[in-house]
């Protein structure tokens, strides 16, 4: 069984990391999403894997559903006026998307948004002296006010299908957008430019024998980088090709790359020893003219290459 949360204020619908797991959902693409919480003046990007689910309804029919992947969407939802709605008469007889259990605790495993809040949401709206009851594909939404046994009222999330009640000590609901509900950082929390430049020299540069080492300075969440041996030999074949037409250069292109192997800035590769269980991704080069009567080219690794394009300024040589 699966809990539901539709939130007609979200734009994207979204389940859950152990969710998809268990129903052996398979990413379909990679999206940039840049999410923010209550009191946020900005967001923070975060790169997020896409699927597609099916909801049957009461009456068997699919729904077909674009959700996105996240690790956590809401903190555990509080049920504890379940013996009130019972007890109310106007609710007898209908069949509700969340039925009345025992539990006073549940996850949400599965939120649909905007985007298909009304393929599911239907128009018929029952009110009574307590929460209100919306029809809906896969049974009736409540939401509202629960009456308590001391005549107080206890207030309910906007969420039509979560029956929640709302104390002082128990708010998880108001917590939903909170930016650390999908497992990333507020905007308190977001590092500055200098706190970033300064945890990287403290971390990632390294003086050993009189040379700085410096790891690359990934950005936080970023996309996988793909595997690119193909395009990488490619661009070394035009490469050289277009080079042999001038055997001074291409014997000059050789020598300077011997020589970074030699300083080991760079290190030979041996296709018998590429690692299977990831991807490797490599970074390839082209020769720059230079106006030195010694040392007319240099090397430049393209580092942007995202593509079978290629960025070279062999005419120059």
């Amino acid at each position: 069984m699966t809990n539901i949360l539709l939130d007609e204020g979200a734009q994207n619908s979204f389940i859950t990391e152990d969710l998809a797991r268990k129903l052996g959902i398979e990413s379909t693409e990679k999206i940039a999403l840049e999410i923010s919480g209550f009191g946020g003046n900005e967001g923070q990007v975060r790169h997020l894997d896409k699927a597609n689910i099916a909801i049957e309804t009461v009456d068997n029919q699919r729904i077909e559903i674009e959700v996105i992947i996240v690790l956590k969407i809401a903190a555990p939802i509080q049920t504890k006026s379940q013996k009130e709605i019972k007890a109310l008469p106007y609710l007898r007889g209908l069949r509700l998307a969340h039925p009345i259990w025992a539990e006073d605790k549940f996850n949400i495993s599965l939120l649909i948004g905007a985007d298909y809040y009304w393929s599911i949401v239907e128009d018929e709206i029952i009110r009574g002296n307590g929460p209100t009851a919306v029809k809906s594909k896969i049974g009736y939404l409540l939401s509202g006010p629960v009456l308590t046994k001391n005549g107080s009222s206890s207030k309910q999330s906007a969420m039509l299908n979560i029956l929640t009640d709302h104390r002082a000590v128990v708010c998880d609901l108001e917590k939903f957008w909170n930016l650390e509900a999908l497992g990333v950082s507020g905007s308190d929390t977001i590092k500055s430019q200098s706190e970033v430049v300064r945890e990287y020299g403290e971390k990632s540069i390294i003086l050993e024998d009189g040379k700085y080492t410096a790891k690359l300075p990934w950005k936080p969440d970023f996309l996988p980088l793909p595997h690119n041996m193909e395009l990488v030999k490619q661009r070394t074949s035009s490469v050289i090709r277009r080079l042999a037409n001038k055997p001074d250069l291409l014997k000059m292109y050789g020598d300077i790359i011997r020589e970074q192997e030699r300083r080991h800035f760079i290190e030979k590769v041996e296709e018998t020893k590429l690692p299977t269980d990831r991807p490797v991704h490599y970074i390839p080069h082209h020769p720059v003219a230079k106006e030195s009567s010694t040392t007319p080219i240099r090397i430049v690794y393209d580092c942007s290459c995202k593509d079978g394009r290629d960025n070279s300024s062999l005419n120059e040589c």
